[in-house]
């Protein structure tokens, strides 16, 4: 009988040392509603922006949450992103530029574009975008925007700190708003612009 205990015991313990910790799935959230789609009222827009693929750090943009830490880049055990970070960032920052140019169309690259169009093409590389040790997230990233010709109209440096925290949640959010932040600085570049 004890042996059967002990048995019963033994795989109880082998059976909870095999659990791990659930993975947490991530996603960069733009400060509005995503996907208000280019429709009618931008039929007649002469000007629209076009944001390219986000070119990001092989090293940062990979399927889990990459942190600095003090002894260098650490990847996050149970932190991954729903989708690949750079089309994640793409797809924010068309959606945060299109609050912050609201009259304006906003797509994404290899959207079909009407007749007659003067696009602006934003492009965006990133050097530095992930959780730090202090708790903050940083953005460093140069940006360029382009006429429809590949002319350069603007070059520009971005370095934006924001609040992350000690969770993946809280990290992504903070990158979030970093994004919503560079969205803010190429809307005003795009309106000087004008």
């Amino acid at each position: 009988m004890k042996t059967k205990i002990l048995l019963v015991l033994l795989i109880t313990i082998l059976i909870g040392a095999c659990a791990s910790v659930p993975t947490q799935y991530l996603a960069l959230q733009a400060r509005t509603p995503e996907g208000s789609a280019v429709n009618e009222r931008f039929a007649s827009q002469s000007r629209w922006i076009i944001v390219d693929h986000v070119q990001i750090p092989a090293e940062i943009d990979r399927l889990s949450l990459t942190q600095e830490t003090a002894r260098g880049l650490q990847i996050a055990p149970h932190a991954r992103w729903l989708a690949p970070l750079g089309g994640m960032m793409q797809r924010v920052l068309a959606a945060d530029l299109e609050r912050s140019l609201p009259h304006t169309p906003v797509v994404l690259a290899g959207a079909p574009l009407p007749a007659a169009v003067q696009p602006i093409r934003v492009r965006v590389q990133v050097n530095q975008f992930l959780p730090l040790a202090n708790g903050k997230v940083i953005l460093e990233a140069d940006y360029f925007l382009l006429d429809g010709k590949g002319q350069t109209l603007c070059a520009a440096h971005f370095r934006q700190w924001e609040k992350g925290g000690q969770s993946p949640q809280t990290e992504a959010l903070g990158m979030s708003h970093a994004v919503a932040a560079l969205a803010e600085a190429i809307g005003q570049e795009i309106t000087a612009l004008h």
